[in-house]
């Protein structure tokens, strides 16, 4: 039915939203609302889809601990959130065990009965979308439910220290993060300073450990503020290395953070790390993905709209000041958590078990 266009059955679950996101040639455009209805309201819980499901689940848990990334990450969820489901991976047996009376229950009449928001963008004739929007959703119920956006609470763990994760791969492979919570995205000028601190702080450590370890090192610093979970947010810093360069990756890294903290950075790096966010800012309104971002949530979320508009202004107003005082308030006190992958060989205790910092 679906061969010869461009149509994708995309159907997937957000942290606050059922639903899909893809791309169609215009004159399929019909066709891939066709579907959406359909997968909305007729499922399909099929027991073959279920069997399809189950199958892999065994080979990819075997897989979990097979690289320092993939057993950092799931380790890193289960720590950091106290085994919260919404979060960190349930075992084998539990997932196995799903089926459809569950997903039933969890769905509930949601996917024909809460709001909907449908956003499309592109060359396209905007009557002709509209109808072909009507003979689609539009067709369908009066839904009844309304948007509940209330932010949900979601806290980290109290745990702290340094955890020592094994993996099965290679012994001269070592993934590391380490991770400060900060807060959550309540301002926009907030969020963007900390990306840009974040940014700051990725070509400073790049600078320092290239240097050090002569090499070309890859680390990334991050900053993570949700928007769904009040107050929740998390700047860290993660590389991927050898084992034995583990001493100097930390000691690195508290160089550079304490050097964060002391002082506002200087106008030379303070600029290199603005440039690139500058210079997007001419393409990035020009590509769909950007605009549909903004346009999907446009009613039920309205602030977002209004931070699009006021996006590069905002971007603009930030200072080295502001970033130091971010600094100082999130990053001036030891990390909470430092995760390290390390090879099976070198882990003598128990994953969930911190090592001393």
């Amino acid at each position: 039915m679906l061969a010869g266009t461009t149509v994708t059955p995309a159907f997937g679950v957000a942290e606050d939203y059922f639903g899909g996101t893809g791309a169609v040639a215009p004159v399929d455009l019909e066709r891939q609302l066709q579907v959406m209805a359909a997968y909305t309201k007729y499922p399909g819980y099929a027991d073959s889809a279920l069997r399809l499901f189950r199958r892999p689940l065994p080979e990819i848990f075997a897989r979990l601990d097979a690289t320092p990334g993939s057993a950092l990450s799931i380790a890193m969820a289960r720590i950091m959130t106290d085994n919260d489901p919404r979060f960190a991976l349930a075992p084998l047996e539990k997932v196995q065990a799903a089926d459809f009376s569950q997903l039933k229950s969890a769905l509930g009449d949601a996917l024909i009965q809460n709001r909907m928001e449908i956003a499309i963008v592109g060359d396209l004739d905007e009557t002709a979308t509209i109808a072909a929007v009507a003979r689609t959703f539009g067709a369908m119920p009066t839904r009844t439910g309304t948007a509940d956006m209330t932010a949900q609470d979601a806290r980290w763990s109290t745990a702290s220290g340094n955890f020592d994760i094994p993996h099965k791969g290679e012994a001269n492979q070592l993934g590391w993060r380490r991770v400060w919570p900060t807060t959550g995205d309540r301002d926009q000028k907030l969020t963007q300073s900390m990306d840009l601190l974040a940014r700051v702080v990725t070509l400073r450590l790049t600078d320092e450990l290239r240097e050090k370890l002569g090499a070309t090192y890859g680390v990334q610093a991050g900053s993570e503020m949700s928007n769904v979970y009040r107050d929740r947010g998390a700047f860290s810093i993660s590389t991927s290395s050898d084992p034995k360069d583990l001493a100097a990756i930390e000691s690195t890294v508290d160089l550079v953070m304490a050097e964060i903290v002391k002082a506002p950075v200087d106008s030379d790096l303070f600029e290199r790390a603005r440039k690139p966010v500058l210079e997007s800012y001419s393409d990035w309104k020009k590509r769909n993905p950007t605009w549909l971002g903004v346009a999907a949530q446009a009613q039920t979320n309205p602030d977002r709209l209004n931070r699009f508009r006021q996006n590069e202004k905002t971007f603009n107003s930030i200072t080295a000041q502001d970033l130091w005082a971010l600094a100082k308030q999130y990053l001036g006190k030891p990390a909470q958590f430092t995760f390290r992958a390390l090879p099976d060989a070198a882990i003598a205790k128990p994953i969930m078990a911190p090592s001393n910092p």
